[in-house]
């Protein structure tokens, strides 16, 4: 049996021959569901937002720090002291314990969901893909633990404790 040997017209109409873009049907992530993003309610963000601007500045260290030249003229033995009394003068006091039963972050979110140490999640309403923040409300729904949108997450966090944040959980107690 002979090989066949293609004309002209045939070899331009094979497919290694066309190195134009390729007409077809592209690859979409679907969902048989419609997602359910529980927003919080114009009326009803401001009490949430109020107890939150009471609870957060409670979790942002200090960042009162004594300069290096006034250090240099204390002794070692009284340095700590030192320290600790300029701690005490801030206004606002950090709250160790509070820390320990908040959660920050989308990844430290999504962690503590898989381990089961989270009663409740509260994430940023304008995230932008929202797919970023859906694998935590799906994970959330399936544990039955109750997820709120709040949109100015992200700015009340950033006023409070100096840096935004799009995920926020409460720890569960031991």
């Amino acid at each position: 049996m002979t090989t066949p040997i293609l004309t002209k017209k045939q070899q331009r109409q094979s497919l290694s021959a066309k190195k134009g873009p390729i007409k077809g049907l592209r690859n979409i992530l679907a969902q048989p569901t419609e997602n359910y993003w529980p927003t919080v309610n114009i009326d009803q963000y401001p009490a949430l937002v109020t107890l939150m601007d009471k609870l957060l500045p409670l979790i942002k260290q200090p960042k009162y720090k004594i300069p290096g030249f006034m250090l240099r003229n204390i002794p070692k033995e009284k340095r700590k002291l030192v320290k600790e009394e300029a701690l005490e003068k801030e206004a606002i006091k950090f709250d160790k314990n509070i820390l320990k039963s908040v959660i920050l972050g989308t990844n430290a979110v999504t962690r503590a969901l898989e381990k089961d140490n989270v009663c409740c999640v509260l994430l940023d309403a304008n995230v932008e893909p929202r797919l970023m923040i859906k694998h935590i409300i799906v994970m959330a729904q399936n544990k039955k633990i109750p997820v709120l949108l709040l949109p100015v997450l992200k700015t009340v966090t950033l006023q409070q404790i100096g840096f935004a944040t799009a995920a926020f959980a409460l720890k569960v107690k031991n």
